[in-house]
């Protein structure tokens, strides 16, 4: 936008342990955004390299058990970096995120009753 610093494109193999580690130890940018999957065989040594480094990451994935995976192995080494881990942040979550929705508003007007928590 109006005022914004500009941003230095950086292209690497996101499956590639060796570039992602360069990317996110060498060149040390504020953010990676990763637009290509399958994010399940691309994005794990990248997620990883971001955890570790205090990179702070976001995709566009829809990939809700590999999301699960992401969470249960880099959590915790991206909270002690200080990283941002976002997934889904994209065109392919929205459809998952409409029906939640949508799920949820069904069953508050056939309960009478407002959907409060999800498990």
């Amino acid at each position: 936008g109006a005022g914004a610093s500009p941003c230095e494109v950086i292209s690497g193999c996101a499956s590639d342990g060796s570039a992602a580690s360069r990317i996110c130890g060498d060149l040390r940018p504020r953010v990676v955004l990763s637009t290509a999957g399958p994010f399940v065989h691309h994005s794990d040594a990248l997620v990883a390299a971001c955890a570790r480094a205090g990179v702070s990451y976001v995709d566009i994935n829809g990939e809700i058990p590999w999301v699960a995976r992401v969470i249960e192995r880099d959590d915790s080494p991206a909270r002690e970096s200080g990283a941002l881990i976002v997934p889904n942040c994209g065109f392919d979550s929205v459809p998952s995120d409409l029906g939640a929705l949508r799920a949820t508003s069904l069953l508050a007007a056939r309960t009478q009753s407002p959907c409060v928590q999800i498990q």
